[in-house]
């Protein structure tokens, strides 16, 4: 999606190619809403058990400090 052979940058940017993504995205919900429940519901569960206490609690002392302003 982001890299140089993107496809969406094939269309110029981000913000041209955004005209198609309300038909493409309600495409698939008519054509596949089964599809994409279990899609959603197999990227949450993965999403909460990867989750670990403490994941970016560590000081950034260089990119932010109470100076910084």
């Amino acid at each position: 999606m982001w890299a140089r052979s993107s496809p969406i940058l094939f269309g110029r940017s981000h913000k041209a190619v955004s005209a198609d993504a309300d038909a493409i995205i309600h495409a698939a919900l008519r054509d596949e809403p089964t599809h994409l429940i279990a899609a959603t519901w197999d990227n949450t569960i993965e999403q909460l058990t990867r989750f670990a206490s403490g994941d970016g609690l560590e000081p950034w002392n260089i990119e932010v400090n109470p100076w910084n302003r």
